[in-house]
């Protein structure tokens, strides 16, 4: 991509006689992309500990041990004294330290992540297309890791400071979709799009993958705490590494090769920082295919949330699972989905003989409606048959991976430059579903019975059909008239000018432009 300043031309994508040393053999951008694939999951690691950790949080004494059933009820009878006046989460007994919540403080918990994503958001979009994504990402990847570190310090204060530190979770979340547009649009190579954005949206469910057996493990050995310093930590060393090794445009990148950056640049547009820093947002907020992503991609996280934020209590409360075999379990569907999205994003990019806005709602309508219909089989079986519950909630799952065919790819293709914000207000399906899907499980579903889940799963489904549906009438896959850069829109008129020279009169005096001429002029634009 090429930009402009102080009145001078500089292109971040042509190729340059620079200094590199190739010691990845042309093949930076996977290193690149590999490492932010591993930051995004650390971000979506540190919200998702909280729910293996709470598994383990009650009942809970200052070391790694756990007060017994007589214990507990004696501490509820009894007079014991609050750890803080005004907090009743936090109680003392014999010397002891309860840490308990309620399923209403448990959805605060989760809503609390929500909401910090969800009041961030727009600023986060604004700061990383101004200051790029190596410092605004890099400076809320070590927030998000150090507030994860705070969290058992948080909780044994009270569940307000546990509150805020949940909200600062999700302000450092909100920025993950919009890091993906914006490397998409710099680092990848065109005929690998699809395989980039799958393999980075994909760190919606490697995260999980990774967090419940690991979780799960930790919390059984070491204790709840550790769940979160282990993960807290490992944030840390990942975004500092990123920000010592990443780069904003793979030009200033110095192992970046001249032959892979010229491969790079096949493609992209010559756009100017003015034209990247004025987005039309009112076009944006007019475009029918632009609402289709973002509609997609609630129902899409409607049921991706239900499943990563509420799995392991679906497993532990109803299935009865214990809590090191629901981490392991909880694992299987995200990981299943991961290999999904990965393998999808392959084979759109294969797939050259369709259109590409027929692809995406093929890719798009398999994925919503082989998941309803898991998640319609699963109601009917929950806690009859756990085996085939099992399943279902695993290829339910499973489906959802298809979407980087599907919307996931839309978005980048109908933005172009204007990727960050388009993909950027994805985050806005997550943190919204986030809110809701806790209120709907704690009301639906408040006893986790068997009958009660059913509807959860049914309403859940009904939702992926709706939102399918509206895609389909409206999602494409063109670039959209605002999302084309002056230069592309110079080149359009060129194209226009060499079609119309080479046009025949016709018998009626009308002008009849050569199709062979046209075609061909059209597909090298």
């Amino acid at each position: 991509m090429e930009t402009k300043k102080g009145g001078k031309q500089t292109n971040d994508t042509t190729l340059n006689l620079k200094t590199s040393t190739n010691i990845f053999k042309d093949r930076t951008r996977f290193i690149m992309m590999v490492l932010l694939l591993l930051c995004l999951s650390s971000v979506w690691c540190n919200i998702l500990s909280f729910n293996i950790g709470v598994l383990c949080m009650y009942p809970h004494r200052s070391g790694n041990g756990s007060l017994t059933e007589l214990e507990i009820q004696l501490a509820q009878q009894s007079d014991a004294k609050p750890h803080k006046p005004d907090d009743p989460h936090v109680i003392g007994f014999f010397q002891k330290r309860i840490i308990w919540y309620t399923p209403s403080d448990k959805s605060k918990l989760i809503a609390a992540v929500a909401f910090g994503a969800l009041v961030a958001n727009m600023p986060i979009v604004w700061l990383t297309s101004r200051y790029q994504i190596r410092t605004t990402f890099g400076i809320l990847g070590l927030l998000s890791g150090i507030a994860t570190l705070m969290i058992p310090t948080a909780a044994r204060l009270g569940i307000n400071y546990f509150l805020a530190i949940r909200a600062i979770q999700g302000v450092a979340f909100a920025a993950n979709f919009c890091v993906i547009g914006s490397f998409t649009t710099k680092w990848t190579y065109f005929k690998q799009n699809g395989m980039f954005v799958s393999a980075l949206v994909a760190h919606f469910q490697l995260a999980p993958a990774i967090t419940m057996p690991v979780g799960g493990y930790l919390c059984s050995a070491y204790g709840w705490p550790s769940v979160y310093y282990a993960h807290g930590l490992v944030s840390v060393l990942l975004f500092m590494t990123k920000i010592i090794v990443y780069r904003n445009s793979p030009n200033k990148h110095p192992f970046v090769s001249d032959v892979e950056l010229n491969k790079i640049r096949v493609g992209k547009e010559i756009v100017t920082k003015n034209e990247q820093r004025q987005i039309p947002y009112k076009r944006i907020l007019k475009t029918w295919s632009v609402w289709a992503v973002w509609i997609a991609a609630f129902g899409n996280f409607a049921c991706a949330n239900l499943m990563f934020l509420y799995a392991p209590t679906f497993l532990h409360a109803v299935l009865g699972f214990h809590v090191e075999h629901t981490g392991v379990t909880s694992a299987i569907p995200p990981l299943l989905q991961f290999a999904t999205k990965l393998g999808c994003g392959v084979a759109s990019d294969k797939i050259r003989n369709v259109k590409e806005s027929v692809k995406v709602k093929v890719f798009n309508s398999i994925a919503f409606f082989g998941s309803a219909a898991s998640l319609v089989i699963l109601g009917l079986t929950v806690s009859s048959y756990n085996f085939i519950s099992i399943c279902c909630l695993v290829v339910s799952i499973g489906f959802l991976g298809l979407t980087t065919g599907g919307f996931f790819k839309s978005g980048p293709i109908i933005a172009r430059h204007y990727a960050p914000f388009v993909t950027g207000n994805i985050a806005y399906g997550i943190t919204i579903t986030m809110l809701l899907i806790p209120f709907m499980v704690s009301s639906l579903a408040p006893d986790n019975t068997g009958p009660q889940w059913r509807m959860v799963f049914f309403v859940t489904a009904g939702i992926l059909i709706a939102t399918n549906i509206f895609f389909v009438v409206f999602g494409s896959a063109s670039v959209c008239s605002w999302a084309m850069s002056n230069s592309a829109q110079n080149s359009q008129m060129n194209v226009t000018k060499f079609v119309f020279n080479k046009a025949k009169v016709g018998p009626a005096g009308t002008i009849q432009a050569d199709t062979n001429v046209r075609q061909k002029a059209i597909d090298k634009f």
